[in-house]
């Protein structure tokens, strides 16, 4: 036994000094433990118990399936955010990021940021490599909507690492097999609806993004539904699909204000929307919110600061981010062939959130119903 201990710590002092002189640099794949033990002239038994040793020592990372890599450098520990049109005004990738770099911080743990067209021309043993050259511990996608086939989700799940989706769609998890924060949309815009009939609004004009696979977690017979069930006019006119173009939305603003009875409120697919609908009520003269009310949806946070300020249904993209974070530094319970935990999927509940567009109430139903 004592032979063994000995063949293995010298195994551990001949591959620490390999290591800590540059001569296996950051990042370098050991060949397969068997091809190893060979070379080494030992026992597989004698080489793992080394390869234990240094990997306490943070000087190899073993990946379950893909094998073990040099970390030569015991430095911060770091992880990977992916992001995608990170410079899209209307992308909430920043926001989100704000989150995760301010929880991260706390903690010491550096954030490495990358760009999702760079990591898709990598393979998932380069990306793993690299992983473990720069200390990084797991991986933050901020994307969604996810089909199943995208190379994307090829590359992270050969990477050996944790993921988790901080902004997620609700089929994401099933589709992904990952680690999500999700939203609760579709109680978000039930609560904005809700609202909006609250304050006395029989019209409601709606303004959806012609790309979204559905208007918050409602397919559009279930939003005309919900219209309904709060005594709200539901006709096919109301709820118009649109790109998110300056222009396209001020066409549509312009057809709902020439209608017999125009809506007494808009109700945006999110606070970008707003924005140019705010402008086209401009363009006509139209006051926010006494001749039409106008609400947002997702929580931008220059929100606040518009004129009138907007209310809207805040999804909390900070927090999103910081709660993304969490779930992803206990990934040791989840993640791995010792997991003692089932993958989590993590909800939040966005925020009604009032503001000046719709501080008015309206009475027109009171009156023709006295």
């Amino acid at each position: 036994m004592k032979n063994i201990e000995l063949k293995s710590e010298n195994i551990y002092k001949l591959l620490r000094g390999k290591i800590t002189s540059g001569e296996y640099p950051d990042g370098l794949k050991f060949v397969p433990e068997i091809a190893l033990s060979k070379e080494l002239g030992v026992a597989k038994v004698t080489l793992r118990s080394a390869l234990e040793k240094l990997e306490n020592d943070g000087l190899i990372l073993r990946i379950h399936g893909k094998g073990t890599f040099v970390r030569g450098r015991k430095g911060k520990a770091s992880i990977l955010v992916i992001t995608q049109g990170f410079n899209n005004f209307a992308n909430p990738s920043a926001h989100i990021l704000d989150g995760i770099k301010e929880r991260a911080s706390s903690d010491g743990v550096e954030v490495l940021i990358a760009e999702r067209q760079f990591i898709e021309s990598l393979s998932g043993a380069e990306l793993a490599a690299f992983c473990c050259k720069e200390n990084i511990l797991g991986i933050i996608p901020i994307m969604s909507f996810f089909l199943g086939r995208e190379r994307i989700l090829e590359i992270l799940k050969t990477s050996g690492l944790p993921v988790v989706l901080p902004h997620a769609h609700r089929h994401d998890y099933k589709t992904t097999g990952f680690a999500v924060t999700v939203v609760r949309e579709d109680d978000g815009w039930r609560s904005a609806i809700e609202y909006l009939s609250s304050c006395g609004h029989s019209k409601i004009a709606s303004i959806i993004h012609d790309d979204a696979p559905a208007i918050r977690g409602y397919s559009l017979d279930e939003h005309k539904k919900l219209l309904e069930q709060n005594g709200l006019d539901a006709e096919d006119s109301l709820t118009v699909l649109i790109p998110y173009e300056r222009e396209h939305v001020k066409k549509t603003v312009f057809s709902f204000m020439k209608m017999k009875t125009p809506p007494t409120c808009i109700l945006c697919y999110s606070d970008y929307f707003a924005i140019h609908v705010y402008d086209a009520l401009k363009d006509l003269s139209l006051r926010i919110p006494a001749d039409v009310a106008v609400m947002g949806t997702c929580g931008y946070p220059g929100a606040v600061f518009m004129n009138p300020s907007l209310s809207t249904i805040d999804y909390q993209y900070k927090k999103l981010g910081s709660m993304a974070f969490d779930t992803l530094a206990a990934s040791g319970e989840w993640f791995g062939p010792d997991a003692i935990s089932a993958v989590p999927q993590v909800f939040i509940d966005p925020v009604l959130t009032i503001r000046a567009s719709t501080k008015i109430k309206r009475i027109e139903k009171v009156i023709q119903y006295a």
